[in-house]
């Protein structure tokens, strides 16, 4: 994983276009409202096809009722939720919406809450392992994008067909670059997800 300024990234994608911004009217300001759904999109493509690179977790305890609201400002996708049984963590399973309350075992998120059913039974300790959502690019400067290196590239290359769109330009070859360098690094973290294990067994 790397960082990267907006800035960075901008400036790249002048390069690819030959426009250093004095001589095209579009701005950095025109652009950086253009890098965050990008950014967003490329960071939920990558997080499908290598869970791990962008995860974390948050331990929480259920002492009453069967809900617990989660707390961490960068959640994003539920990856898997485990529940504390006798010193180790067991996964729960995703319970069925229409059936909560007859699985043996399972919870649902419910906007930014889990809720582990049955509710009779929930009280527990659980850890929580989610993919991460980055926050949105204000700032070209302080902003920082994390991704893996060679994801800055499709996000420049994307930023360059903006530009040539934007002064009546074929943007036809930046995208069709973009696109092959997205398959590119999606082969290759497929690969090396595939040669890792999903789970390393842990030693209690």
């Amino acid at each position: 994983m790397s960082s990267f300024t907006a800035l960075q990234i901008i400036d790249q994608a002048r390069t690819y276009v030959d426009r250093d911004g004095t001589d095209d009217g579009v701005t950095n300001d025109q652009l950086l409202p253009l890098l965050s759904p990008k950014y967003f999109a490329l960071r939920r493509k990558l997080g499908d096809v290598a869970p791990d690179v962008f995860t974390a977790r948050e331990s929480f305890t259920i002492s009453s009722g069967n809900s617990h609201t989660i707390s961490a400002t960068d959640f994003g996708k539920v990856l898997k939720l485990e529940r504390s049984v006798s010193g180790g963590y067991v996964p729960m399973e995703v319970a069925p919406a229409l059936t909560t309350g007859i699985v043996d075992s399972g919870y649902r998120l419910v906007g930014t809450a889990i809720e582990v059913y049955p509710a009779a039974y929930a009280a527990g300790d659980y850890r929580l392992t989610y993919i991460t959502k980055p926050d949105a690019v204000i700032d070209d400067v302080t902003d920082t994008l994390e991704l893996p290196d060679g994801a800055e590239d499709i996000l420049a290359r994307q930023l360059a067909a903006d530009i040539q769109m934007r002064i009546r330009q074929d943007p036809t070859l930046q995208l069709q670059l973009a696109a092959a360098a997205l398959q590119e690094l999606i082969e290759g973290l497929a690969d090396q997800y595939r040669g890792t294990p999903q789970q390393i067994a842990e030693v209690y």
